[in-house]
């Protein structure tokens, strides 16, 4: 493995950040290793998520309206992350269509 001097050399070279945030995200990365990865595969999730609504809904779709449907379930696992857009599109708006997706 890398020492810790090793890893903030590496990021600093790549990225435009102060040497304190590199070394506040490198520490970061060595105490808890897998919420990077985490957060990344929760950011990939969210996104096929909006994809399959932005196809379903096409030009009704709205990010506000995606993105309040997500946060009204709270903390949830993945496979959770989909189900309040599917309890939104079982409940029509004033027109008669479903605000989200199923």
């Amino acid at each position: 493995g890398w020492s810790r001097e090793q890893a903030v050399a590496y990021m600093a070279e790549r990225l435009s950040l102060s040497r304190e945030t590199i070394e506040g995200e490198v520490d970061r990365y060595a105490a808890l290793p897998a919420q990077a990865l985490g957060y990344q595969i929760g950011g990939l999730k969210f996104g096929e998520l909006r994809q399959r609504a932005q196809a379903q809904l096409g030009a009704r779709f709205k990010h506000r309206d995606f993105h309040a449907a997500v946060m009204s379930a709270g903390a949830v696992t993945l496979a959770g992350a989909g189900r309040p857009g599917q309890r939104l599109a079982a409940a029509p708006d004033s027109k008669g269509e479903a605000p989200w997706f199923a």
